[in-house]
């Protein structure tokens, strides 16, 4: 008995010597209003101690004896959107009360901004411009593809759609082009790593003819963007290197602050129609030199008579578009955890009437972990599943707008089919076998007979650990993965007058990139000179794979039956 209480006795003095030598530090964060905020930073920066806010505003923390030493240092209080404030204390007495009052940061000029691999340098204390978006402007265009959002934000950057069909590519530009025969779209790096923003041509897609594709950068949530900064020029090739040629466009995503749990969910619904269409001409019928002609591909032939029913061939492919958007995110943690996680949807039934459509599924997870004072793991995961159909475009005799603004105005599209089911158009009116060419295919043919689908399955994120031996030295490594299959599906039925036996076409497009960095900071603060010094040095590795394999299929056989094992003429492509 005498031995426990002894043992008992010699725990709680070295207890309370332990908590006499240490100096707590403790107070509350408000802005101007006194209303509290959750996940503000206080630190002493010279020591890289400190800690967050929880969801009252409340901090407190613990520097040791052997640290503090009775000096004079400088308490910081920082949050986004808000002026920093430094209180000066002397760290001599065991209980420290301080409180903060943040002020708006309306010109932003504290705002970290993010140069490559993860390192953020305050806007005031850099050399160059980096101009930023903000998240709300970019949700706010309504425009689905992240590419196509940035239009009109930001000086000397160029962005062109390829057509108004729903997912539809937009191309990006940085102040010009850098090369004649190679790309000029810049790299895109989301959190830390690259990835990837190609358009890969389906077959087809030579020339004028072939059907839209789609960017995969659309395949990202503009929901789930927090920031998005763009660099260009030595900025982005000292980081980057051969790659950042064309420029950089860095997108941070939105990520789970301490405090309690935020539950959002967001509906939206849009349409779209054609604005602009052309004065097509309604008084002279098929033919040639006033002569009526029913195989004549000219609307030259006799004058109409007001008895003769004409048909607007300008405007009958077209309807309402229907857009439906719907997001769901939850986030929230606390000192040592953080989480944010989104599930969206976008649905795009397009202005086109028949098989015109983009349907998108994404799921985001942003979480973090403190192991302990000096280790924190944390990482992103995102996933996408997209499904597109798509219209056959351009100087093309089996696509849309040739043949329907062609069709003279006193033959009617419809029906597309005869009784038998053969494709009728105005330069064969009434056909008598399945097969052959119909000199341009009828319009509501080619949307609804052909197949020319995509769907898309897409993984992306990393992994980052970041590691504190000391006090001014930070490690980190960031392992990064982006993974994409397009899977797609092309059909051209008999009759069709760019394959008049009839054509099948799979495809499969693959890419792969692994990225791997690891970067060491360093950062002194030298009271003697009031100046900071920093040493940055990293390491990093790429590897990328592309893969594509397309199989065609010649001469269908049965009708409706569209395998490749219904054609008599199979022939592979594969390339790596």
């Amino acid at each position: 008995m005498v031995k426990k209480l002894v043992t008992v006795l010699v725990l709680f003095f070295v207890s309370t010597l332990l908590a006499a030598d240490a100096i707590v530090i403790r107070g509350q964060v408000n802005d101007e209003n006194g209303e509290p905020l959750a996940g503000a930073n206080v630190m002493i920066r010279s020591m890289g101690l400190g800690s967050a806010t929880d969801a009252e505003g409340k901090f407190d923390f613990v520097v040791p004896s052997s640290k503090a030493n009775g000096q004079s240092v400088h308490l910081t209080a920082t949050f986004i959107g808000y002026k920093s404030q430094a209180i000066p204390v002397q760290l001599s007495e065991d209980l420290i009360e301080k409180d903060f009052t943040l002020a708006l940061d309306v010109l932003n000029m504290e705002q970290v901004v993010v140069t490559g691999f993860g390192v953020g340098v305050e806007k005031e204390k850099l050399g160059v411009s980096i101009p930023q978006v903000s998240a709300d402007a970019i949700v706010n265009s309504n425009d689905n593809n992240v590419v196509g959002a940035l239009a009109g934000k930001v000086a000397n950057v160029e962005i062109s759609t390829a057509s108004g069909e729903p997912g539809a590519a937009a191309y990006i530009r940085i102040r010009g082009a850098n090369s004649i025969t190679g790309g000029t779209q810049p790299l895109f790096v989301i959190d830390g790593s690259p990835v990837n923003n190609a358009s890969f041509m389906s077959d087809g897609d030579i020339g004028h003819a072939g059907v839209t594709e789609m960017n995969r950068m659309s395949d990202l949530n503009p929901e789930d963007i927090a920031s998005l900064e763009i660099l260009k020029g030595a900025a982005a090739s000292a980081i980057y290197g051969s790659r950042a040629a064309n420029g950089v466009v860095l997108i941070t995503t939105k990520k789970g602050q301490p405090g309690r749990i935020r539950l959002s969910y967001k509906t939206s619904y849009s349409w779209d129609t054609v604005s602009q269409l052309p004065d097509l001409q309604t008084r002279w019928g098929q033919g040639i030199d006033g002569i009526a002609d029913p195989t004549a591909p000219w609307s030259w032939g006799p004058k109409l008579d007001s008895s003769v029913p004409v048909y607007d061939h300008a405007e009958e492919m077209f309807q309402t578009g229907h857009v439906f958007e719907n997001n769901l995110s939850v986030s929230g943690g606390n000192e040592w955890t953080t989480y944010y996680l989104s599930l969206g949807r976008y649905q795009h039934d397009g202005f086109i009437k028949g098989n015109s459509n983009y349907d998108k599924y994404s799921v985001r997870l942003n979480a973090s972990q403190r192991i302990n004072e000096k280790i924190q793991l944390s990482g992103n995961f995102a996933y996408s599943d997209v499904a597109a159909n798509r219209i056959q475009k351009g100087s093309n005799t089996s696509g849309l707008l040739l043949g329907s603004w062609r069709t003279p105005p006193d033959f009617s599209n419809i029906p597309y089919l005869t009784p038998e089911g053969f494709h009728r158009s105005y330069r064969l009116q009434n056909p008598t076998t399945e097969e052959g060419s119909r000199g341009y295919d009828n319009p509501f043919f080619v949307v609804n007979q052909q197949t020319n689908n995509s769907q898309v399955g897409r993984v992306f994120g990393n992994l980052q650990l970041d590691y504190d031996p000391v006090d001014w030295v930070h490690l980190n490594y960031t392992l990064g993965h982006d993974y994409s299959s397009d899977e797609r599906r092309t059909v051209f039925p008999k009759g069709s007058s760019m394959y008049a036996d009839g054509r099948i076409a799979r495809e499969i497009f693959n890419y792969v990139e692994t990225d791997g960095h690891f970067t060491a900071e360093a950062t002194r603060f030298m009271d003697f000179a009031d100046m900071r010094l920093n040493l940055l040095a990293g390491h990093q590795w790429n590897q990328r794979r592309l893969s594509n394999f397309t199989v065609f299929g010649q001469v269908i056989g049965s009708t409706g039956f569209d395998q490749l094992d219904n054609t008599s003429n199979v022939q592979p492509d594969e390339f790596e």
